[in-house]
């Protein structure tokens, strides 16, 4: 992976301000959301692109991912508009199956020939919420990240409530994040848990501790001032480098669960050290 991802901060496409305050963020992964855009929106997609291709792409800037709705009839217009500022990576928002991932890697692949962009760089991510059965696994050799939203899952199951009166997920929210988990386990993806959905800053830093304690790689955040505590979560110490050394070291461990676990936390260790 050539960046980051523990801290995804997805922003509205046309709060101009809010993405500029986002580049300066100190988040691993700036997502633009045009799932709130419906339509063709040439003006917003130029805007965009200007915005994506004035960026210095220097350590501490974010990696920039465009989010388009998996259902929308625009994905084909949007990306032939923005991909000529090379955007890191698309997200695509509830897939009904990963028929839409491989769809969309198609397309990829055709803009990046137009555009003269290297083939395969462009990433896929993909949002989820748990619900749907989605099997992942070899589908895109673009495919890195699959995200979960608490929202979307609230929404689609009719709750009225998302935590209980301890402020934790109630038991219907706990099921689907833990299947969106075992699925990206299973296909050898990033897990990204949802945004919390609590603004204090004493619970983000326990969710974000309880997420990477449970195999997830970054989280969801919907404010700029977020994406430190998060980074931080999600940053291998001293200790867990040295093993996933030990364990790259050892050939009888090559390429199993453990050895590619091994594998992303010295390469997140890599990055961070170059980031600075």
């Amino acid at each position: 992976m050539p960046f980051l991802t523990r801290s995804w901060l997805v922003l509205p496409a046309r709060e101009e301000a809010a993405l500029h305050a986002g580049l300066r963020s100190g988040a691993d992964i700036l997502v633009i959301d045009l799932t709130l855009e419906k339509g063709q929106q040439k003006d917003l997609w130029a805007g965009l692109c200007a915005l994506l291709q004035a960026r210095t792409k220097g350590a501490s800037e974010p990696a920039i991912f465009i989010m388009l709705p998996a259902d929308g009839p625009e994905i084909e217009p949007a990306l032939s508009a923005l991909m000529p500022a090379r955007p890191e990576g698309i997200m695509i928002a509830f897939p009904a199956s990963a028929a839409d991932v491989q769809r969309l890697d198609v397309l990829l692949s055709v803009e990046e020939a137009e555009h003269g962009i290297e083939a395969g760089k462009t990433r896929i991510a993909v949002l989820a919420d748990g619900l749907d059965d989605l099997d992942l696994a070899d589908k895109s050799t673009r495919l890195v990240a699959a995200c979960w939203s608490a929202a979307r899952l609230m929404e689609r199951l009719g709750a009225t409530r998302m935590h209980d009166a301890g402020g934790a997920l109630v038991d219907a929210f706990r099921y689907h994040r833990a299947r969106l988990l075992s699925m990206a386990a299973r296909a050898h993806l990033e897990a990204i848990d949802s945004e919390s959905g609590l603004i204090s800053t004493d619970r983000l830093a326990r969710d974000s501790r309880e997420a990477a304690a449970d195999g997830f790689s970054g989280k969801i955040t919907l404010a700029p001032r977020q994406a430190a505590q998060i980074n931080h979560a999600f940053s291998p110490g001293p200790e867990s480098v040295l093993e996933a050394e030990a364990v790259l070291s050892d050939v009888h461990a090559a390429d199993s669960a453990k050895w590619l676990r091994a594998l992303r936390i010295k390469a997140r260790a890599v990055l961070m050290r170059e980031r600075g």
